[in-house]
């Protein structure tokens, strides 16, 4: 058998082969067997399949999905790049592509849940630490104002770190108390709460809560024996 000679095609050889003839002839007459180099399926799948995956590693969320599509590539280019009588080219650029597309999802996964993470638990300490109603010390002032002479008001008080009610009848309006919380200590507000009603006599009243001069409940109700009820938090 002679030397492979190659064709013009980039994807053919053509292989000579020189045979005796059938009458012992001293000359031989070549014929030629042409091979053609086959693609890569598998290969231009793990492309596609990697490219993708890449493109969706950086998204986050979608990134998740990526790093199954990069697996799937990464198989497709492995069996790809196995084969015999193929072209190697594209199974192992769909490799390579595939494993950078799974080490990036993975990285940007776990960057991406703790950022999400971070800002969820930072969002619920700044909304605990907006609406708290715990404090060591504070002036809390109870108004009730009105046109009646005979309302009935309860509320609650600080006696000796205690936290107590007390109740006062036939109050005439208007009616405050301050409460004065220097303990120290923590004191939830909002187990501070006022409730008022009008007599026969009355035709409006209102309660209102101040914390340090800042009003934190308020509300108002008309007509006899109307009544409110206001809660520090």
């Amino acid at each position: 058998m002679d030397d492979a000679q190659k064709s013009n095609s980039p994807r053919a050889i053509i292989i000579n082969v020189n045979y005796a003839q059938h009458n012992d002839s001293p000359y031989s007459a070549p014929f030629q067997v042409e091979i053609v180099r086959r693609g890569n399926g598998l290969g231009v799948t793990a492309i596609v399949l990697g490219s993708v995956a890449l493109f969706g590693s950086i998204i986050p969320i979608v990134n998740f999905a990526s790093g199954f599509l990069g697996f799937l590539g990464l198989i497709f280019g492995i069996t790809g790049w196995a084969l015999r009588g193929r072209r190697k080219a594209p199974a192992v650029v769909g490799t390579v592509l595939s494993s950078v597309a799974i080490v990036l999802s993975i990285l940007l996964a776990i960057a991406y849940t703790a950022g999400i993470a971070s800002a969820i638990s930072g969002s619920i300490n700044d909304s605990i630490g907006e609406g708290s109603s715990v404090a060591t010390n504070g002036t809390l002032m109870y108004e009730v104002t009105g046109d009646g002479t005979d309302s009935t008001i309860a509320f609650t008080v600080l006696d000796a770190g205690r936290i107590g009610s007390e109740q006062v009848e036939a109050a005439a309006l208007p009616f405050t108390r301050e409460i004065v919380v220097t303990s120290g200590s923590a004191i939830d507000f909002s187990n501070f709460s006022l409730v008022a009603s009008s007599g026969a006599t009355g035709t409006t009243i209102s309660c209102r809560i101040t914390l340090d001069g800042m009003v934190i409940a308020e509300q108002i109700a008309t007509g006899p024996y109307a009544s409110v009820s206001c809660h520090a938090y």
